[in-house]
């Protein structure tokens, strides 16, 4: 069969899927006492990794075109498909977007009134010195504007694609070459900037040259693997009969290969920060470690162990139980990537604001009780710090040194600076201790959000698969391609 159609029974499960995404996002604005950081993060949460998954089907495509190579040819309509999303990325991001001008989320500190204000208490000059590249409008232009730019470049190789089946390759296929040749270097330097608003900034004191390469390998083995099930699906549903047992091992190897790059960059940008003793920049893998260690090492177990000991054999990529079991668990594994990389920086800023308030309060009390007025509430380094890292020790003598130089001498100021310490502290190890259903393991509310996202996903795919025949006509590496056959040596 070279025609897919769009069954009515696909459709209803996708729009199930998404009715149910709905459902979670109006319950998460209901649920908790964060319920609009936990709502916000899980839409730029599922908006970056789905999005990310279309970004790499296009730029696979277009890697794959413009090396000659002929063996993906009989699976490329599924990725033409899969990048056809982007136009549903663009929608979504623009509502982030949106939402940040009118200060409807607060998923970026440097987004905040007065952070790069010196008149304001609330400067930052980390912040501030970074405000040329982390405003509104650089934010909009960064990410709505270069994925549609994605979007244009797919819109493009997807007419010359389906052109060609009609005019024939001479008319065609040149002109498709030069467009993803085009679109691979735009790719590579759009998607850092692209990653570095979206994810990156959520963590505006913190920075990475190797946090761009790292994000795309995961987009490119979530991309692998969203590929390798849709595939097992269409052949099970009789389409695609020319992809065979070697395009799956190929894919196979993709899939191993690129959670061992994953894996090599996760450790590189930890071994190497580690190493120098980057203070500023440690505490991002510190925090994370210390307040979310079960996805913290969990994320290690699904995206590198389970792949090195079940991929490594020839044999199991040739198993399509094995390769959709790991291709499903792989797509998880990498959703629990980005929540990690989203979700703690949403919550360290709640964390420091709930520490802040407290403390407020409690320098509000001293100075009203020794002055009669109230002061502007300040946290110093050692306590930021302190806070940041877990240092409780470090935490109380920040607060001590405070507390003392707002009036050494006074037997009733250290009372009260006793009760603030302890207060402040309690506070902190709340937050610490506690494990918060949607920032620190995802629940009910990011699960049926994720699943929302999906049925939205399948939708365009189906939708956009049904539009052409699955067998790209007049293209010169079709015969390859569905002669690509080989034997499997070793184990």
């Amino acid at each position: 069969m070279n025609q897919f159609t769009f069954t009515i029974k696909e459709k209803r499960f996708s729009i199930a899927l998404m009715i149910v995404g709905v459902t979670a996002v109006v319950w998460g604005l209901f649920t908790g006492e964060h319920s609009e950081a936990r709502t916000w993060t899980n839409i730029l949460h599922n908006t970056v990794f789905f999005t990310g998954i279309a970004f790499m089907a296009l730029f696979l495509l277009a890697a794959h075109t413009t090396a000659y190579a002929g063996w993906f040819t009989p699976f490329k309509r599924v990725w033409e498909a899969m990048y056809s999303f982007l136009i549903a990325g663009v929608i979504l991001i623009a509502v982030i977007a949106l939402g940040l001008w009118a200060d409807l989320h607060h998923l970026y500190h440097w987004a905040a009134d007065g952070i790069t204000d010196p008149s304001s208490t609330h400067y930052d000059e980390i912040i501030a010195g970074k405000a040329p590249l982390l405003n509104k409008l650089g934010f909009t232009l960064g990410t709505v504007g270069l994925v549609t730019i994605w979007w244009l470049f797919g819109k493009k190789l997807r007419s010359l694609s389906i052109e060609q089946e009609s005019k024939g390759y001479k008319s065609s296929y040149k002109k498709i070459k030069v467009w993803a040749a085009a679109f691979l270097p735009i790719a590579g330097f759009s998607s850092f900037a692209v990653i570095l608003y979206l994810v990156m900034s959520v963590d505006p004191h913190w920075y990475s040259t190797l946090f761009a390469w790292y994000n795309t390998a995961s987009w490119l083995v979530s991309a692998t693997a969203a590929t390798i099930v849709l595939l097992i699906y269409l052949k099970e549903k009789g389409y695609l009969q020319s992809v065979n047992d070697t395009h799956f091992h190929d894919l196979g190897k993709y899939l191993f290969g690129f959670s061992i790059f994953w894996t090599y960059l996760w450790f590189s940008q930890f071994m190497l920060i580690w190493y120098a003793n980057v203070g500023e920049e440690t505490v991002y893998f510190q925090y994370r470690r210390d307040n979310f260690p079960l996805l913290f090492f969990i994320n290690i177990g699904l995206n590198f162990a389970l792949p090195l000991l079940i991929l490594i054999r020839n044999t199991s990529k040739r198993r399509m139980g094995i390769m959709a079991f790991m291709a499903g668990l792989l797509l998880f594994g990498h959703w629990v990537d980005f929540f990690l990389m989203i979700k703690p920086g949403v919550w360290h800023e709640i964390e420091m604001h709930s520490t802040h308030g407290k403390h407020s309060d409690n320098n509000h009390d001293i100075h009203e009780a020794e002055e009669g007025h109230s002061d502007i509430s300040i946290i110093n380094y050692g306590e930021a710090e302190a806070i940041f890292t877990g240092n409780e020790k470090q935490h109380k003598e920040g607060i001590e040194e405070e507390n003392h130089k707002a009036n050494p001498e006074s037997g009733a100021s250290e009372a009260l600076s006793h009760s603030t310490n302890h207060s402040t502290t309690n506070t902190h190890e709340a937050h610490k201790d506690s494990t918060v259903l949607g920032f620190h393991l995802p629940g009910g509310v990011e699960i049926g959000t994720m699943l929302g996202f999906l049925g939205l996903f399948l939708f365009v795919f189906f939708s956009s698969l049904s539009k052409a025949g699955l067998t790209p006509k007049n293209d010169p590496y079709l015969q390859e391609g569905e002669h690509h056959n080989y034997d499997v040596q070793g184990f």
